[in-house]
């Protein structure tokens, strides 16, 4: 939704025209909760051909402003993305929604089913 709002407020008629399909942006939003809820856990990635574990919080937080930063890019100079076709605000904005639902989440707490009836334990 976020990359269709950015390509109506931003985008040529053309830029419209294109079709946006794809799961990233969900896939985005699993990274968004899982920044929220396992941010000290380790992240095995490569840097300079040395695998390496970093903190999981630095990696998805590197990888949300690549994504933004891209996509401002895109916006700024709509020529230079070389037509990549990649919908880098479909994955800020499902992020974004994954942080916000992880946190509402944890904010609620557990919950258990009596009898169909949802009822939070404590």
């Amino acid at each position: 939704m976020m990359q269709t709002g950015m390509t109506l407020l931003f985008g040529t008629a053309s830029d419209a025209q294109i079709p946006t399909l794809g799961a990233s942006g969900a896939i985005a939003a699993v990274l968004g909760a899982y920044f929220v809820l396992y941010p000290k856990s380790r992240v095995l990635t490569v840097v300079l051909w040395f695998p390496v574990r970093i903190p999981a919080w630095l990696y998805l937080g590197g990888w949300f402003l690549y994504q933004f930063f891209e996509g401002n890019r895109s916006l700024v100079h709509p020529t230079g993305s070389g037509g990549s076709g990649v919908a880098f605000f479909a994955h800020v904005g499902g992020f974004v929604f994954g942080v916000i639902a992880a946190r509402v989440l944890v904010a609620i707490g557990p919950r258990t089913l009596n009898h169909g009836v949802a009822v939070q334990r404590g």
